[in-house]
């Protein structure tokens, strides 16, 4: 049975406070499943609000499966939130280090003057759609009649995770050996841990055109370094995920014994191994569209057709596919692979045609930066 919680902190070291909640939380029979990086959002405040109130939150979601019942573990909730030194006094409003809040138990339903579920408020708080979405994005609450994926792109404040591109490649076309030091790479992790990047994408092998593959060894040799700075990130419950791009299947292996949470495959998880690894539900896995890898531009799509119907029929064909291998879709991101197999004007078009791809249900990624598109609206 599915339990979530939200945790929320705009007091303090706010990352630590959200960290030492949920291990205070496990310590007291709640076992912590899945958190999702946090996002920083403004305060709820009455118009009323003194000046001091105006402070941003980080909020997050966390998975959790317990034995307890709805209302053990709210006192829980409340227990910890004491603990850390919120007052459950003060005016509903203020700010607080920690708040943690029982959004959903199961499929049940309560309606107590302590508690009542799902969370009155999760349908039209954004803070809550966007991390939720990422654990369970095809879930429909109770007394709703939307995905949570749904709810949380309806939103007007919906955010998306932000995902930064660690290439440790000696060839990439925009920063190929910029990480070759590890003084370097351990400058860039750091400032990016600083800033909040809530995804870390490591690439190993160049998958510009004519880039010459590598072995999966030497993918290896070249990912470790950068694995091995993120450890001590790894450590802390709240952290940022860690994904490595790879279309080597022994590769995505030995990352997801590492402790990677995503292996982004620029094949479109259309190779049956990397199927049966997804299948086994131990990541989640990014599907990007390619014709030709690395990347060949005399090879595209064909510029008669619609790109947005193209990929959507193939997406679709893809689903099936996965379906069928035994791969739970709330596992899955697409990516329409700008740049690979389409013209700039193609890439350009799915840019622009983006909520297009939000009727298959899955979760989307935007890898679009630095791609040679954005010559045609730039200097």
């Amino acid at each position: 049975m599915a339990i979530y919680l939200g945790l929320g902190s705009n007091v303090g070291d706010r990352r630590q406070q959200l960290a030492d909640a949920l291990g205070a939380l496990g310590k007291a029979g709640v076992m912590v499943r899945r958190v999702v990086p946090p996002v920083e959002t403004p305060p709820l405040l009455p118009k009323e609000a003194p000046d001091d109130w105006f402070r941003p939150f980080l909020n997050t979601v966390a998975e959790v499966e317990t034995a307890l019942s709805p209302q053990e573990l709210l006192g829980v909730c409340k227990e910890v939130e004491k603990r850390q030194g919120r007052d459950l006094r003060a005016p509903r409003w203020a700010p607080r280090p920690v708040d943690v809040d029982v959004l959903l138990y199961g499929d049940g339903t309560l309606h107590t003057e302590e508690l009542v579920l799902p969370h009155p408020h999760l349908s039209t708080r954004a803070f809550v759609l966007d991390p939720l979405s990422h654990l369970a994005p095809s879930l429909v609450p109770p007394g709703c009649t939307e995905t949570v994926l749904e709810m949380a792109r309806a939103h007007p404040q919906h955010q998306p995770l932000v995902m930064g591109i660690l290439n440790m490649t000696p060839d990439s076309f925009s920063d190929g050996g910029v990480h070759d030091q590890r003084e370097q790479l351990g400058q860039t992790v750091a400032h990016w841990l600083e800033a909040g990047v809530q995804v870390f994408d490591l690439g190993a092998e160049s998958t510009r055109p004519g880039a010459e593959e590598i072995d999966v060894a030497e993918e290896w040799r070249r990912l470790q370094p950068a694995l091995e700075l993120l450890q001590d990130a790894q450590k802390s419950s709240v952290r940022p995920w860690v994904s490595v791009d790879t279309r080597h299947m022994q590769t995505a292996e030995k990352a997801l014994e590492w402790g990677v949470d995503i292996i982004n495959d620029v094949t479109g998880l259309t190779q049956l191994e990397m199927q049966a690894l997804a299948a086994t539900g131990k990541a989640q896995f990014v599907a990007m569209h390619s014709l030709t890898v690395p990347s060949d531009k005399a090879v595209t799509l064909p510029t008669e057709e619609d790109v947005t119907v193209a990929l959507g029929q193939w997406l679709r064909q893809r689903e099936e596919d996965w379906k069928k291998a035994g791969i739970d879709l709330d596992h899955v991101l697409f990516d329409p692979g700008f740049g690979f197999g389409k013209t700039a004007r193609q890439s350009l078009e799915i840019a622009q045609k983006f909520s297009a791809f939000q009727q298959s249900g899955l979760r989307l990624l935007a890898g679009h930066s630095r791609k040679s598109f954005m010559t045609l609206f730039t200097e």
